[in-house]
């Protein structure tokens, strides 16, 4: 009886092993992570009830892509190059005109569903936008480093600062290490991210529905969703063609507040002017950000940006901006000298030495006397 009842005791130990192996397993998994569901009944909560009426007057991308047609159109051949490893995107372009003069505005009426990825049978999008080369990027160079944000020290200070928004987007989520690093904080985060999210280290979220493999310049989101859209160190990788639309985008989703990090010079792996840049594409002036954000009808959020400069943050540029207050940041004036800037910018492959009377015109046109460093 004794080695029978010796051996009964081992086995149930064996299934008591299992058992809470499984539940430990079932906790790591889920450690941090709200689902889908719970998430999209707290934006849905937070999000405004608003007729497709209302979505289409708030949308104001229409007038400002305008500029950015005419600049292509005037010499559609200036804008080629203008994106990492990509060459002969003319008929691109000439399609892509077409469509934005027929659907220049966005008009989002549900909640997405996830997962979205990118599809591999359609690596490159109507406006060029690589998403191979920055899957690539993200696995083979990304993936390995900490977010900006970390690394840089400034993030548990932001946190702490907007620690009252419930519903953050990470808007350029890479490869999702901000958004693991806020769920730690507690904070509710969804994500977009042009490379493949289901094909880098985002997949988790993207099994859940919570990041989705889309540009900035199509944020699949309802109109003013979100408490705070952040966007660390992404927007000089946009290419120029797309800042305004991509500008357009985020801000109609957000509330009211933005916090972005912005490069100021070209990467360390891109070439010196005039050669065209392929990684930081898009390295505008401070004031020019401060003027087509202008255009979008944001403000520049002077304490949060004056406390972060104070903070000395090594090679961190910050934008924070407060939007959809009613009120005219900018002239009228000021949209057709920023848009030229940028056409200028464009035609030089990023050799901004070539567009100084452009850069003086805008900042004349917008009231911007000193440029802020």
């Amino acid at each position: 009886m004794r080695p029978e009842l010796s051996l009964w005791r081992k086995l149930r130990i064996v299934l008591a092993f299992v058992i809470l192996a499984f539940i430990f397993w079932t906790f790591v998994q889920n450690l941090g992570f709200r689902t889908h569901g719970d998430m999209k009944q707290v934006a849905e909560r937070k999000a405004p009830q608003e007729s497709q009426a209302n979505l289409l007057q708030q949308s104001e991308s229409s007038r400002v892509i305008k500029w950015e047609v005419e600049s292509v159109e005037s010499n559609p051949g200036e804008w080629e190059g203008h994106h990492p490893l990509e060459s002969g995107v003319e008929d691109r372009l000439n399609s892509f005109i077409d469509e934005v003069k027929i659907a220049t505005t966005h008009v989002h009426l549900g909640f997405p569903e996830g997962p979205y990825c990118s599809s591999s049978e359609t690596p490159k999008d109507e406006a060029g936008l690589d998403k191979q080369f920055y899957t690539s990027y993200q696995k083979g160079v990304l993936h390995t480093r900490q977010p900006f944000s970390i690394d840089k020290g400034f993030f548990k200070p932001a946190v702490e600062l907007y620690k009252d928004k419930e519903l953050w987007l990470d808007a350029g989520a890479g490869t999702c290490g901000t958004m693991r690093a806020l769920k730690t904080e507690g904070i509710n985060v969804y994500g977009v991210e042009l490379s493949d999210v289901c094909n880098t280290e985002c997949r988790q979220f993207a099994k859940q529905g919570l990041v989705f493999s889309t540009g900035l310049n199509k944020i699949p989101f309802p109109s003013r969703t979100f408490d705070l859209v952040w966007s660390t160190e992404v927007f000089e990788h946009v290419p120029t063609l797309l800042l305004n639309e991509s500008v357009a985008e985020v801000v109609r989703v957000a509330k009211k507040d933005l916090f972005l990090t912005i490069a100021m010079k070209r990467s360390g792996f891109d070439p010196s002017p005039p050669a065209r840049p392929r990684i930081h594409i898009s390295v505008m002036p401070r004031t020019w950000w401060d003027a087509i954000f202008g255009v979008h009808g944001c403000r520049v959020n002077l304490e949060v940006r004056d406390s972060f400069n104070l903070g000395r943050y090594a090679k961190a540029a910050f934008f924070p901006y407060v939007c959809h207050e009613g009120s005219k940041v900018v002239p009228d004036e000021c949209e057709a000298p920023v848009a030229e800037y940028a056409k200028c910018y464009a035609q030089y492959f990023g050799d901004a030495s070539k567009c100084r009377k452009e850069k003086s015109g805008y900042e004349v046109a917008c009231n911007f006397k000193v440029e802020m460093k």
